[in-house]
């Protein structure tokens, strides 16, 4: 799939201090995801169709993985039920922005593993990527 293509299917939304890099439609795709950064600092979201088992409401403690090549990088996330049907989101504080963010131009796909399994999708792109880095001032 040429690189145009790829890119196309992440959106950057620029804001006043912030910025969201976003992949497919956040609460309704199962393998939607969301970069936002604000204050030099970096959050990656994914959602879950349902929470985990014995969560129906309110927020929860949970993980998630980043595989970037053959480094997996563990992050403590928050859960919260965001859906009548008990839809989840996932957010996880990303500890070093600069470095996850070389580190995810360098490898073929985004992928990550929470309580409801794997997630996946191609990456922004280098072009994507640097503008997000831009708007975010990393």
């Amino acid at each position: 799939m040429p690189a145009s293509a790829v890119a196309a299917g992440w959106t950057l939304e620029p804001g006043a201090n912030a910025a969201a890099l976003v992949f497919g439609t956040p609460g309704v795709d199962r393998d939607a995801f969301r970069f936002d950064c604000s204050g030099g600092m970096l959050s990656l979201s994914t959602w879950a169709g349902s929470p985990p088992r014995g969560v129906s409401s309110g927020t929860f403690p949970t993980e998630l993985s980043v595989f970037l090549g053959r480094t997996e990088q563990a992050f403590a996330a928050t859960g919260r039920v965001t859906g009548p049907g008990g839809t989840s989101r996932i957010d996880a504080r990303i500890v070093d922005p600069a470095a996850f963010l070389t580190a995810l131009d360098r490898v073929p796909r985004l992928t990550t593993v929470i309580f409801a399994g794997r997630r996946m999708a191609p990456v922004p792109g280098a072009a994507r990527t640097a503008d997000f880095r831009k708007a975010c001032g990393f």
